[in-house]
């Protein structure tokens, strides 16, 4: 496991030293960590694109956050099934690639080999000084979506999220065969960015909105990125989703606005990576926490990596468009 959470952890040994001060304890603590560096590594996989790969060397429990060791001479080979399909070439960090949850960009190792849902798919990493490192992952396949409404453009009376209107959102799905399925929503309104200047070029993109979800299957995820779903609680049977979308722009603006719902459909190790993410986020970043952070443990990440650290998960994704209505 990865373990983060660094300022909690010192936040706790300053505690530590400030009862020994005052309660003239004389106890030693003695902190023994692992000081080996493994490698780390992280490729979300997503059916009918690329394969990206982050590889990275594990840092000290006490290291700053900011110095990044990247590894940039592994060999990164991927196997489809028991077959050989490319050694991955390293790109360097392109922070252009907006590798969303990616592994930030550092040390991207990148095919020209596009994804096939219902395919397995396996990493054999190696890098000199380093043990060699192995994982495996299933892509699964798409989930589509049968039904999507957004209407009931209204103005937002609240100071939810300081947006100026709010709509109702309703989509639905046919929850795979078998159980133990993951699916990870994320709400996109359409946006256009002016090239430069003179306003006569722009380039369309999806920015995602925030928005809240009522139904007790879904758990919500730190920092806006969407809602988690397990079908535990609605195994194989269809599925109709609500949702309030917050935006920012006023009723004429946002009438007619083009929303796009995503429906990626995810492994196991994907849920549990997003999971330990939102711990982590919560851990180190919720300004609600204050003072009781310094009780908090340090957050452990999960990790499907063979002889190192980091996820290598799949994921298929569908969506569908909507113009928003009155």
């Amino acid at each position: 496991m990865i373990i983060k959470g660094v300022n909690s952890i010192l936040g706790l040994l300053a505690l530590l030293l400030m009862l020994t001060i005052f309660f003239s304890c004389e106890k030693k603590l003695k902190l023994e960590v692992e000081t080996v560096p493994r490698l780390v590594v992280s490729s979300f996989l997503e059916a009918d694109s690329i394969a990206q790969v982050t590889v990275l060397a594990s840092q000290h429990i006490l290291a700053d956050r900011e110095d990044i060791v990247t590894i940039e001479d592994a060999n990164v080979a991927l196997f489809e099934g028991d077959n050989f399909v490319e050694t991955l070439q390293f790109v360097g960090n392109p922070f252009e690639l907006n590798t969303y949850f990616r592994a930030d960009t550092f040390g991207v190792y990148q095919s020209n080999y596009r994804i096939k849902a219902g395919e397995e798919y396996r990493l054999e990493i190696s890098a000199e000084g380093y043990e060699n490192v192995e994982a495996t992952c299933e892509i699964p396949r798409r989930v589509m979506i049968d039904e999507l409404v957004v209407n009931q453009l209204r103005p937002n009376n609240t100071t939810d999220y300081s947006a100026s209107a709010k709509a109702n959102v309703r989509f639905g799905f046919q929850d795979a065969v078998g159980v133990g399925d993951y699916y990870w929503v994320q709400i996109f309104r359409e946006r256009y960015e002016y090239v430069d200047e003179s306003l006569a070029d722009s380039v369309l993109y999806w920015e995602p909105v925030l928005f809240e979800m009522q139904e007790e299957a879904v758990e919500n995820l730190y920092n806006g990125l969407g809602y988690l779903l397990s079908d535990a609680s609605f195994n194989e049977e269809h599925v109709d989703m609500h949702a309030t979308i917050y935006l920012p722009c006023d009723e004429m603006d946002c009438t007619n606005l083009p929303i796009r719902v995503e429906l990626r459909k995810i492994e196991e190790a994907y849920y549990q990576a997003l999971k330990s993410y939102q711990a982590d986020q919560a851990t180190n970043f919720n300004p609600y926490v204050g003072f009781i952070e310094v009780f908090q443990e340090a957050t452990l990440i999960y990790s499907n990596v063979e002889n190192g650290y980091g996820v290598f998960a799949g994921s298929a994704v569908a969506w569908k468009m909507a113009d928003l209505e009155d």
